[in-house]
Parts: structure tokens; sequence; C-alpha cells
């Protein structure tokens, strides 16, 4: 498995699976062939419906610092999405942005488009996250000040853990829980970024291409089950199929419905000369934007909405 971008840096070495924190057995469908554009050296430039978002440059040369096409497309379509609460009982009022007075994480936010898309949308609190601590920095340098947007490091496999000790904790069994490897702990900053809290749930929950791997739908599931807030929260899941069976929809639209989600998923095409057109206002310095993708893609990616399901007026709890 190999992982390059071809900047002055030259290639970077990708981490043996052994410190992936995952089985072997696991991660043998799960390799990746990743060509990243090199990360811009200069801030870029987005507009969504008058509301503009301008990304810090990156830091390094790293695929948590790439701006993915998956990113471009959830921002576009949830700037455009508005709820179906009225401001007023008029026919013509206008209906509340997606973002609107809620509280918001975005997870693997790399560059974090549609988190700080939520944070100049009206969105209530807006918390980043990531496992890559070096794409952290820019964002928490960038949001210095701002007292409602946060930076986290944060694990999904945290909350895979913390759910598989409540459940043993019912049935009177414990152990003694080694930490999690994960092959991001390289880069871990503990001094500079703290945990996301354990028992926070939010009203809107964000993450754009960020499954690569099977042995990561699980621990996804987990993260929506915990911290998409009842009754009312919302999940924006948006996933790309890859040829080398990182990703398989139908199997993770099933984990969802069976921990009590409706999941409503939209498959494209996308107009992808349009988004850019419409919504890459300008890099500077540069004749244009190109978007990161990894080798082996097939199709459109899909953008899954999930809510609780409701039964009768009552919550289904799993």
């Amino acid at each position: 498995m190999d992982i390059y971008c071809d900047c002055e840096e030259g290639e970077f070495a990708w981490e043996p699976d052994s410190v992936c924190g995952w089985d072997e057995e696991d991660n043998a469908d799960c390799n990746m062939d990743v060509y990243p554009v090199p990360p811009t050296s200069s801030a870029v430039h987005f507009s969504f419906d008058k509301v503009s978002v301008i990304l810090p440059p990156a830091s390094g040369c790293n695929i948590s610092e790439q701006i993915w096409k998956g990113s471009l497309l959830c921002a576009a379509r949830m700037a455009a999405l508005r709820t179906a609460i009225a401001e007023t009982d008029a026919p013509d009022s206008p209906l509340k942005p997606m973002f609107l007075d809620k509280d918001v994480l975005e997870i693997g936010c790399g560059r974090a488009l549609v988190g700080l898309l939520a944070a100049q949308s009206g969105a209530r609190s807006v918390t980043l996250t990531d496992c890559d601590d070096r794409a952290l920095e820019p964002l928490q340098q960038a949001t210095a000040g701002n007292p409602m947007i946060r930076v986290r490091h944060f694990l999904w496999q945290e909350d895979q853990r913390e759910e598989e000790q409540e459940a043993e904790r019912t049935r009177n069994i414990f152990r003694v829980q080694e930490p999690l490897r994960h092959w991001r702990d390289a880069y871990r900053r503990e001094d500079l970024y703290a945990e996301l809290n354990a028992e926070e749930a939010f009203d809107l929950v964000v993450a754009s291409d960020c499954l690569y791997f099977t042995c990561q739908e699980a621990p996804l599931v987990s993260v929506l089950r915990r911290r998409v807030r009842r009754p009312h929260g919302v999940g924006i899941i948006v996933v790309q199929t890859r040829g080398n069976n990182g990703f398989h929809g139908v199997r993770f639209m099933k984990a969802l419905e069976e921990s009590g989600f409706d999941v409503h998923v939209s498959v494209g095409p996308w107009e992808w000369d349009g988004l850019m057109k419409r919504h890459v206002h300008s890099v500077p310095g540069q004749e244009g934007l190109t978007l990161s993708k990894t080798d082996h893609e097939v199709g459109e990616p899909m953008y899954m909405t999930v809510r609780w399901r409701c039964q009768g007026g009552q919550l289904t709890h799993h």
C-alpha cells in the first residue's frame, strides 16, 4: 500500500498495516492507492449561495490536507438544502438553512470545507475533528479566537470500543483495555489537541468521503449511533465506492438501518464542472483547483441522509 504525492518533499511513506490498529485479515482487501494533488500553498476561496468560505493553506503534503470531490459535493448540497421548518406559516416564508442554530460535528474533516461553511451559515457551534493532528494545525490557527469553533482529535474506534465496553458492563464483564493503536498516532499532539468528549452528541454529524477500508464501516456506524442527537439529529455521509472492495454500500446501509436509522441515498450523476464553476471562487496564484481522488473509484459518490427512525410516534431503540 503506497500513498504519494508529487511535491517538493517527494514521495512519502505509508506506515505498514501492523500499526493501523486493525487486524491483518481485515486489511487484506483494503489496499488503497491515493493520487492526491499537492495541497495549494495559498488559501482557497469558495462561495455557496452568498456565503464565502476560505480554506486556510495546507501546512504539508499528506492525505488529510487534500481537497476531495466528496467534500465539495457535500458542501454544495447542504448549502442548498432547507429544512421543512418555516419561520412563519406564510406560504412564501423563507425556510431555515440546514445549519442554522445547529450544533455541528464534522468527522474526518481534513481541510474542513463543510464545517467552515456551517460556521459561516448560522450554526450554533461547530466541532472539527480528524485523527491526523497535522490537518488540525492550520484549522486551529485559522479559527483561533472564534468561540463557536472547536478543533478536536477523534478516532472513530474510540466510540466503537466504548459501545462494546458498555455492552460488557451490562453483563458484568470487565476487561483491562489496551490503548487503541492507530496509524495516525505518529502525528498525535496531545499537548495541542484535546480528545472529543465521549458523551457529546450533535444536531448534525457530517462525514465526506471518509470510508476507505471495510474495517472503518463498523466504527463509523458506532459514531453515528453515539453522536447523532436523538430524536431529531441528522447525519450526512458522502461515500465513494471503490474497486478495491474498500467499501460496500449495501452492507453499510444495512448496518445503519439495524441501528435504528432511516437512510435516504442520492446517487447522482453530479455535474462536477458546474459545481466547480459555481463554488470555487478563486485559487490565488494558480490557474484552478484540481480535486483529489483515489485510484479505482467506481461510479459516483453516494450522498446519504441518516435520521433516527420513529414508529408510532416513538423512537426506535436498538
